[in-house]
């Protein structure tokens, strides 16, 4: 069985989602908190997938942009065909892994605004 790591928290098994409310402080910045919780029932950001080890064989984790890539609006399993045509869109994957990007090029830390402890390839 696949699993998804839940920043923070516990791994969700499918058909649950990685669920991010959104916390904003004082100056209105936010900062995702996650749960596994049914997709249905998921105010906020849902995440299908944390990276490729979440998906199935000749998958990735794609992660889909709004905002013209500022920020993420959620992500799920697809091929890298798929994930590309999905633009603007960028690849999850896992540092601990040999060959983390399909592409090649490094797995860093997620530069988007309150997704601090998920990386991406770039």
């Amino acid at each position: 069985t696949l699993a998804l790591q839940c920043k923070g928290g516990p791994a969700c098994t499918p058909p649950e989602v990685c669920c991010g409310r959104c916390d904003n402080d004082d100056a209105g910045n936010c900062t995702y908190l996650f749960t596994c919780t049914a997709a249905s029932e998921c105010p906020g950001l849902p995440l299908s997938c944390s990276d490729p080890g979440s998906c199935s064989a000749g998958e990735v984790c794609c992660a889909i942009l709004g905002g013209g890539g500022a920020y993420l609006t959620t992500t799920q399993c697809a091929t890298r065909a798929e994930c590309d045509a999905s633009a603007p869109s960028v690849y999850l994957c896992d540092p601990n892994v040999s060959a983390p990007c399909p592409y090649g090029g490094p797995c860093l830390s997620s530069k988007l605004a309150g997704f601090a402890g998920y990386f991406e390839c770039r």
